[in-house]
């Protein structure tokens, strides 16, 4: 599955965080929502003091796609494994971090790939992925392959290739996670929009928060 395979190089996923953040494209977090929680998979923290800690601890977990941060007196922190519906909670924010995975490719057909560009960076081409709104996975070839410098951009990526100077991503939106539960959920008061911001940096990982369990935010 996908959450096993999260590269091993925090440098290259430090390095895709610092491009979502100037990503207009792909909203990776948002206030006010907590990812739905599974008792039997999800990992929770305790006592993490930020929404940026809580972020980090994801980063930090091999298995961790998604993760819900509450701001309560137990300051809750829940990493998921995988991305699922969202739903209200007003002391809640959420986010998610890209899929990074080093020397794989996407095993794209003719019809999967949505476009084939020139890319001079990882970070080029995962910027022009962010851009386009009918895409969320990629592949960028570097300059000692074959296709040389080359971002293949795709709808749907389900299996990949081992390669060599190559690295292919998957970018894990969350607009229309919201989008999606904005119109399923009966409005019976007026709330504001949700606020979407961009991920954190990674910082030292904090270490002091033991998994324990807890019920749902």
């Amino acid at each position: 599955t996908f959450q096993t395979m999260i590269a091993s190089n925090s440098f290259l996923l430090l390095f895709f965080c610092a491009f979502l953040q100037m990503s207009e494209g792909c909203e990776t977090q948002v206030d006010r929502y907590a990812f739905d929680y599974d008792i039997s998979s999800d990992t929770v923290l305790l006592g993490v003091s930020s929404f940026q800690k809580c972020g980090e601890e994801c980063e930090n977990n091999s298995g961790c796609l998604a993760y819900t941060w509450q701001n309560s007196d137990i300051d809750l922190c829940i990493l998921l494994e995988d991305i699922r519906p969202l739903h209200y909670s007003d002391d809640c924010t959420s986010g998610t971090i890209p899929l990074i995975l080093e020397n794989k490719a996407c095993r794209g057909d003719f019809y999967n790939i949505l476009d084939v560009r020139v890319a001079n960076s990882l970070l080029e081409c995962g910027e022009a992925c962010a851009a386009d709104s009918a895409s969320s996975r990629f592949t960028w070839y570097g300059p000692s392959t074959a296709f040389q410098n080359v971002c293949f951009l795709f709808e749907d990526c389900s299996d990949h290739v081992e390669c060599t100077d190559c690295t292919a991503g998957e970018l894990h939106c969350l607009e229309d996670l919201i989008s999606t539960t904005v119109s399923s959920r009966p409005e019976t008061t007026t709330r504001n929009p949700p606020t979407y911001t961009s991920y954190p940096p990674t910082t030292t990982r904090n270490t002091n928060n033991p998994p324990t369990t807890t019920k749902e935010p």
